[in-house]
């Protein structure tokens, strides 16, 4: 009988310790988890960071956004680009030059539409997007002063356009000068 108590003691005790280290495993797994969340988030970040403030093609096309007489190139090579689109009879093609432009600014579209399609979900969202700055940069794109940017946005970029409209984005150019 001794020998009986004495087992279902260690049966008892045993079921403890176990559901204890259970407990400290599942917590083990979830601080791994969350580590590793903060790495991902530490290195996207970085990955936007470079592309969007070291490449040199995505510096020439915030020269060109921030300042009227830079943009004057790109706003000529926009509006033929919109008159080739509209089947304009009296445009011509775009010259390698154009077209080199227009690769620029598609680099700098898709940057800030990769940050775009960020699951919605993630909550470090908002901070990137306010890490770089990017609410200004792509109201700049959709200012109405520039109304054939605003055309290649929303022609070839559809999703950005649509989020560059929201509420959120609309409110922040407007707070920032942008004529939205």
């Amino acid at each position: 009988m001794l020998n009986e108590i004495w087992i279902t003691y260690v049966e008892v005790f045993s079921n403890i310790i176990l559901g204890i280290g259970g407990i400290l495993i599942s917590w083990a797994i979830y601080q791994l988890t969350q580590q590793r969340i903060k790495e991902t988030w530490i290195r996207t970040y970085a990955e936007f960071h470079e592309a969007f403030w070291n490449d040199t093609n995505n510096r020439e096309v915030r020269c060109w956004l921030a300042y009227p007489n830079a943009y004057k190139p790109l706003k000529s090579v926009l509006i033929k680009r919109r008159n080739l689109a509209d089947k304009s009879l009296h445009t011509r093609e775009l010259n390698k030059t154009e077209y080199e432009m227009l690769d620029k600014l598609d680099k700098y579209l898709n940057t800030i539409m990769r940050a775009v399609t960020i699951n919605p979900e993630v909550s470090t969202k908002r901070d990137l997007w306010d890490a770089l700055h990017f609410k200004y940069w792509l109201n700049a794109c959709l200012n109405k002063r520039k109304p054939e940017l605003s055309w290649y946005v929303e022609k070839f970029y559809r999703p950005l356009y649509v989020f560059g409209h929201s509420e959120e984005v609309r409110r922040a150019g407007e707070e920032m000068g942008f004529e939205r």
